[in-house]
């Protein structure tokens, strides 16, 4: 049995947004503003790692909080031998002591919304500083509290969906060759998946069923 998200399915004809596009969509705006807040999933790796590769390429510091600081070596740890892009060793850990080189150099920081978040990022000149908001849009209408930190500053959207199409859906059945079916979770169009994967049977479950093998 394979379970699998769907979610691209009730997308259909929506342009597609890789993360190689992100990262150099990042480092154009790094190159603009000298300061940049990031809001992303801390546990969005392959968004953190084209943000981390951005300022690499800039000449920028990636400075983060110790809790991102330890996811990351986690990925650096398991990751770096498969890909460069998962190799975050030159990831710094915010200390006050880091300031003037952040003034100096410039810097991307991954953050999270708060009262520290927001005092921080006011130390910084706002003309030279940008959050960019790198998450589902969706978010911002369900959680007031995010929509007024993010509309607190100068913003712009940068995302990509890191769901799968149809095709690669199709891949992963194809290599798994799942013998009694195949389950969609992350949808709003389960019915569309029989035919995205055939001839491997789908089985769209309502909410909340239960499925016994």
């Amino acid at each position: 049995m394979l379970i699998t998200e769907d979610t691209t399915l009730s997308r259909p004809g929506q342009p597609v947004v890789t993360e190689r596009a992100v990262e150099q969509q990042a480092a154009a705006l790094m190159g603009e503003n000298k300061y940049a807040f990031l809001l992303c999933s801390s546990t969005n790796i392959d968004r953190l790692a084209v943000f981390f590769a951005a300022a690499q390429k800039t000449g920028r510091l990636f400075v983060c909080d110790s809790y991102q600081k330890s996811v990351l070596d986690v990925v650096t740890r398991y990751g770096k031998e498969r890909s460069p892009l998962y190799d975050f060793s030159r990831a710094l850990t915010y200390g006050e002591n880091l300031l003037p080189r952040m003034e100096e150099k410039g810097f991307c920081m991954p953050i999270r919304t708060g009262p520290w978040a927001r005092s921080f990022a006011a130390r910084f000149n706002p003309e030279r500083s940008l959050l960019v908001y790198s998450m589902w849009e969706g978010y911002l209408e369900r959680d007031p509290e995010l929509k007024d930190f993010v509309e607190s500053r100068t913003w712009t959207t940068l995302h990509a969906s890191g769901h799968g199409l149809p095709q690669q859906i199709k891949a992963v059945c194809d290599v798994v060759q799942p013998r009694l079916g195949v389950i969609p979770i992350h949808t709003q169009a389960p019915e569309r998946l029989a035919e995205a994967i055939a001839p491997f049977p789908a089985i769209p479950l309502p909410d909340e069923t239960v499925y016994e093998l």
